[in-house]
C-alpha cells in the first residue's frame, strides 16, 4: 500500500486580467507552497521536492529554470482524486520557484466540469482553494518537517492549510499564445524521449493520427531492435560485475523494450532503494499501512505480524527478530513508553526477569571491635524477601468506523496508540504510589484490583499502611512520619524527606497534593513577605529529583498529606505492553485495547516516608 501526503495550501490576494474573446485557455497561477510552519504544523521543505517531466525524468524545485519549466507533468484535479479522469480540470503548465516560493501556472480545461470550477475561483467564491498532494518524502519526527517528496498532483478543495500561498493571477490565453506555447512544450521535450503517443498527438484528422501512429511505430522497432543488440553485446561483461539490484533494473528494462505493449513491475513497486528502506519504518506512511495491516487482521496479534512482515518483504524490508520491525513510530509510543516517557516514569525500572522477588536488607547489630587474636563474631545482614506475581492491566478505547475511514495520515492510529498507553502507564504510577482505590471484592466478585499486596503488587502507602506491624518487609522499608499540628507545609515535607535513606549520588522523589505548591508561594514570614519567589524551583529547594502532583481527594484518601521515596527504588514492568485492535460489526465500532502486564515493589531499606494526614 502507498500512502500520499495531502498538504492543503490557502489562497489569498486575487487578480483577474481581462477576458479576450480569442481566448483558447483558462487559466490560474498561484503559489503552490512555501517552507513555512502550515496548519498542520508541519513544515514542507518545498525546494527539496521533485515535479515530474513530460516524456519521463524530474527535476528538483530548487533547480527549476528562472523563467521556470513548462514541462513538468503534473494534473490539476479537484479533491484530490488522484485515481479519477473524470476529476481533472486541467493540469500545470508552467512551474517556477521564486524566493522561496513555488508557483504554479495551471491550465484550465474546455470540459464544461473544468469550467464550472475556474468559474469558481474567478468569482471569487473559492480563495484558499489549492492544495498539492505528495508521496515518497522523508519526514523528520521530532521537527515535523518533510523533505524529498515527489509532488503527484494539485488539486481545487475548499480549504488550504499553507498560510503564505495565494492566487497571483487568473487570465485567459490567446490562440497565438497557445500556439506558441505548445511549439515551446514540443522543443523541451529531451531528444532521448520516445515520440509522442497517439493519444498525446495533437492529430487534426484521422489520417494524420494513422500516419504519426506509424511513424512512431516504426521508430519504436527501430530503437528496439538498437536496445536489444547493445544489451545482449554488454550483458556479459555488466553480469560480472553489477550489484543484484542493478541487474534487477536491467532485466526489467529490457523486458519492457522487448514487450511494448506489457507493463512489467517496476523496481519501485517490488522493492524499496536503500534509502527509502531505511527511512520507511520512520516514515508517517509506514504507520498509517501498519494501522490499516491491523484493522483487517480485526486485532489478532500472530496474523497482524504476519500480514506486516508480508507487507515489509513486499517493500523490501528486512527484518530480524522483532527489533525493528514496527514503524518507529508505534514502536516508541507501544513498547518504549518506559525508557522515553518523562516524569514519574523514570522513577520506576522496568525488568525483564522470569521469577521476581524484591529484598529489604536490615541488621539488629552494630559493628563490633577486634583484636588481634581473637576470634570475630558473626553478624547477618538479614535479606527479607518478597515474591513478585503478576497480573494484566488494560485499557479499551473504542472510534467510530467513520472516524478510522476518514483516517488518511495515520495520526488517528498513533494517537490512540499514545493515549491508551498514557493512560495505562499514569494508572501504574498512580496505583504504585497510592494504591489503585479499589477494596477487596465480595465472595463471586470479579477482582478488578491491580495493587493488592497479594498477588505480589504493593503500593508504596500499603508498606506505609503496615510498617509498623509485624510485616517485616513493609517495616524494613517504610517509614510513617506522625502528624503534628505546629508543622507548616514545608515542615512536613523537611521531616518526610528526612526519613528517606539515599546514598551518595542518589536523589529522592517528593509527592504532593495538587495546590501544594501554590499554597507555598503565598506563604509569608512575620513580617509580611513572601517566603518564595514566584520563579522559585522547589525541586532544588528540596533536593529531589523532581515533585509529583496528586489531586488531594486521592492524598487525603490515601492517609498522607506528604510521600517521599528514593529515586529508582520502585521497580515495575513485566512483559511489555501488547495493543490490539478488532473491529465490531454489530455497532460499526474499531475498537483499540493496550493491555500492560504489571508487577511492582519497593526495595532497599527505608526507601519510602510518609507523613500521616491525621
Amino acid at each position: 500500500m502507498t500512502t500520499n501526503k495531502i498538504k492543503s495550501l490557502s489562497l489569498s490576494k486575487l487578480k483577474i486580467s481581462e477576458a479576450d474573446e480569442t481566448t483558447k485557455e483558462r487559466r490560474v497561477t498561484f503559489v503552490a507552497s512555501t517552507a513555512k510552519e502550515d496548519r498542520d504544523y508541519e513544515v514542507v521543505e518545498i525546494e527539496t521536492f521533485r515535479l515530474p517531466l513530460k516524456g519521463g525524468g524530474e527535476i528538483k524545485v530548487s533547480d527549476l529554470p528562472t523563467g521556470g519549466s513548462e514541462n513538468v507533468n503534473i494534473p490539476f484535479l479537484t479533491n484530490h482524486e488522484l485515481w479519477s479522469v473524470e476529476n481533472t480540470i486541467g493540469s500545470v503548465r508552467n512551474a517556477k520557484f521564486e524566493n522561496g516560493q513555488l508557483i504554479f501556472e495551471c491550465g484550465i480545461s474546455a470540459r464544461e466540469y473544468a469550467q464550472d470550477m475556474f468559474k469558481l475561483i474567478e468569482e471569487g467564491h473559492l480563495d484558499n482553494a489549492f492544495s498539492i498532494q505528495f508521496r515518497d518524502y522523508d519526514w523528520n519526527q521530532e521537527t515535523d518537517h518533510l523533505s524529498n517528496g515527489e509532488i503527484v498532483e494539485v488539486s481545487l478543495v475548499t480549504r488550504g492549510s499553507n498560510k503564505d500561498a495565494q492566487v497571483l493571477e487568473v487570465k485567459q490565453m490567446k490562440g497565438k499564445a497557445m500556439d506558441e506555447e505548445n511549439q515551446a512544450q514540443a522543443a523541451e521535450v529531451p531528444a532521448e524521449t520516445p515520440a509522442q503517443t497517439t493519444e498525446d498527438a495533437p492529430a487534426t484528422d484521422d489520417t494524420k493520427a494513422d500516419e504519426e501512429t506509424q511513424k512512431e511505430t516504426q521508430t519504436l522497432e527501430t530503437d528496439t531492435e538498437e536496445t536489444n543488440k547493445t544489451t545482449n553485446d554488454s550483458n556479459e561483461e555488466k553480469e560480472k560485475t553489477m550489484d543484484p539490484n542493478d541487474l534487477k533494473h536491467t532485466e526489467l528494462a529490457a523486458k519492457q523494450v522487448k514487450e511494448p505493449g506489457t507493463v512489467a513491475e517496476l523496481p519501485s513497486q517490488s522493492a524499496m532503494s536503500a534509502k527509502s528502506t531505511k527511512g520507511y519504518l520512520d516514515s508517517k506512511e509506514a504507520v498509517l499501512d501498519y494501522a490499516c495491516t491491523a484493522k483487517k487482521c480485526m486485532g489478532d496479534p500472530e496474523a497482524t505480524h504476519s500480514a506486516w512482515r508480508e507487507h515489509l518483504n513486499s517493500k523490501g524490508v528486512t527484518v530480524t527478530g522483532e527489533d525493528g520491525f514496527l514503524p518507529t513510530r508505534v514502536e516508541q509510543v507501544m513498547f518504549k513508553a518506559w525508557h522515553d516517557a518523562v516524569g514519574a516514569l523514570k522513577t520506576f525500572r522496568r525488568t525483564s526477569a522470569k521469577a521476581f522477588k524484591f529484598y529489604a536488607m536490615t541488621t539488629e547489630s552494630t559493628a563490633l571491635g577486634h583484636k588481634k587474636g581473637q576470634k570475630k563474631a558473626d553478624q547477618d545482614i538479614v535479606a527479607i524477601p518478597r515474591n513478585g506475581g503478576l497480573k494484566v492491566i488494560y485499557k479499551k478505547l473504542p472510534i467510530d468506523w467513520i472516524d478510522i475511514v476518514n483516517d488518511e495520515s495515520g495520526d488517528l492510529y498513533v494517537f490512540r496508540t499514545r493515549e491508551l498507553t498514557d493512560r495505562v502507564l499514569h494508572a501504574i504510577v498512580e496505583g504504585s504510589i497510592l494504591g489503585d482505590g479499589l477494596g477487596e471484592p465480595s465472595e463471586g466478585a470479579a477482582d478488578y484490583r491491580y495493587f493488592d499486596g497479594v498477588n505480589g503488587l504493593y503500593p508504596m502507602v500499603g508498606d506505609l499502611d503496615n510498617a509498623g506491624t509485624a510485616n517485616s518487609y513493609a517495616s524494613a522499608v517504610a517509614t510513617v512520619v506522625p502528624n503534628s499540628t505546629e508543622d507548616d507545609t514545608r515542615a512536613k515535607i523537611v521531616k518526610t524527606l528526612s526519613k528517606v535513606r539515599v546514598n551518595d549520588g542518589e536523589r529522592k522523589v517528593l509527592v504532593v497534593a495538587e495546590g501544594t505548591i501554590e499554597d507555598m508561594l503565598l506563604e509569608k514570614n512575620s513580617v509580611g513577605g513572601y517566603m518564595y519567589s514566584m520563579d522559585t524551583d522547589f525541586a532544588k529547594v528540596f533536593n529531589v529529583s523532581y515533585i509529583v502532583e496528586f489531586p488531594a481527594e486521592k492524598m487525603e484518601k490515601a492517609g498522607y498529606d506528604v510521600i517521599a521515596y528514593k529515586d529508582q527504588a520502585y521497580t515495575l514492568g513485566g512483559p511489555e505492553a501488547t495493543v490490539r485492535n478488532w473491529f465490531d460489526g454489530d455497532y460499526n465500532k474499531d475498537v483499540m485495547m493496550v493491555e500492560q502486564p504489571v508487577l511492582g515493589s519497593l526495595e532497599g531499606s527505608k526507601v519510602v516516608a510518609g507523613y500521616a494526614s491525621k
